[in-house]
């Protein structure tokens, strides 16, 4: 049995999420707090193996709970909200903080009109929240074997919140280097453990980048938007959601949202397509990592980051057979490292480092 414990200070929204656990037969809630102080007590005391934090709560809200919890009993959190629209900055702070994922509140017109719902109607109401929930379960033993560390959060927000304020890059790139890197195409894929990462890259990169970023993160469909936005606020290159028929240019990137693969197509063209499911996911770093393979080949990087799975490695090994470069996160620096692991595993990574020395290593690869 996975143990939960609840964090959420609605009591309509605390029975639905222990309807919707308890329905699922594998999964035990062992506490519900209804504040930050009471979610870091129970935390310590009954050992869970997943916690879904709320946002906004009395006394101390999800963030600092978060950051709190991270430091003094570690568990993986999902954090569980209604919308990032207006949360959007709290969330990913959140997740820079160490929460694992973040996943909608589900739909509680339902639960109003009948108290009683049946266990099938339950798991299809949550069936995300399962999903995610015994997804994240299996990281309590990485992070007890890797002491949590709370990464650069409100100091590197702050760092890059105005881009004016941006450091000198890491490497100066010369008018003949920005001009060989032209029409090149920067692919990145990851899951979990991956907004703080990307996040790390991009505000690594000098703003007069010469090449285009295409992103794979695995996320819901509504929260890409604001990933891509809060991106945009930490890095200064212009970050956006991608859309349909969109183009990326040099010194941006874009998002693939959720629910949608993106295709790298010639001449920095994309396209999004709600096709199957590749590797489990959509989008999928594999689609992508294909794409770019196909129609970069040698004019392109590919980065591998953390994340649960095999999505990407099949891709990677692709761009690295049409002579693109291939960069993998080590396994120190991951939340999880299945995806470099696999990519890894096949050879597709041409080398493999840290996450601080993959801005660099990418600015050098177009210098040279």
């Amino acid at each position: 049995m996975i143990k939960v414990l609840i964090v959420e200070d609605s009591p309509t929204s605390q029975a639905l999420l222990n309807k919707i656990f308890e329905s699922s037969g594998s999964i035990e809630v062992v506490g519900i707090a209804s504040d930050g102080y009471q979610a870091i007590s129970m935390a310590k005391r009954l050992t869970p193996d997943v916690i879904t934090m709320d946002i906004h709560m009395p006394n101390l809200d999800g963030l600092e709970t978060t950051k709190q919890i991270m430091l003094k009993s570690p568990v993986p959190i999902l954090i569980v909200t209604k919308t990032v629209d207006k949360n959007m900055q709290i969330v990913f702070k959140m997740l820079n903080a160490g929460a694992m994922d973040v996943t909608s509140t589900p739909a509680l017109a339902e639960l109003d009109k009948n108290s009683r719902m049946s266990a099938s109607v339950l798991l299809s109401t949550g069936a995300e929240l399962l999903h995610k929930i015994r997804i994240i379960s299996q990281l309590k033993r990485v992070m007890s074997e890797k002491k949590a560390r709370l990464s650069e959060t409100d100091e590197f927000i702050d760092l890059y919140k105005n881009k004016s304020k941006k450091n000198a890059p890491l490497i100066t790139l010369t008018n003949e280097d920005r001009s060989e890197g032209a029409g090149f195409i920067i692919a990145i894929g990851a899951s979990t453990g991956g907004p703080r990462l990307i996040a790390k890259i991009l505000s690594d990169i000098p703003k007069d980048f010469p090449a285009g970023i295409l992103i794979v993160q695995h996320m819901e469909e509504g929260f890409t938007k604001g990933f891509a936005e809060w991106l945009d606020s930490i890095s200064p290159l212009n970050v956006r959601e991608a859309t349909q028929r969109d183009t990326v240019r040099p010194g941006e990137a874009l998002v693939a949202p959720g629910n949608r693969h993106i295709f790298a197509l010639p001449r920095g063209r994309i396209e999004l397509k709600a096709s199957e499911r590749v590797s489990g996911h959509r989008p999928s770093a594999d689609v992508l990592f294909s794409s770019v393979a196909e129609n970069y080949g040698s004019n392109s990087i590919g980065i591998i980051l953390s994340g649960m799975g095999e999505d990407g490695a099949a891709g990677l090994k692709k761009m690295r057979e049409s002579n693109a470069k291939t960069i993998a996160q080590n396994e120190k620096t991951c939340v999880v490292f299945g995806m470099p692991k696999a990519a890894i595993d096949i050879n597709a990574a041409q080398k493999i480092l840290p996450i601080e020395n993959i801005a660099r290593e990418v600015l050098l690869m177009i210098k040279n």
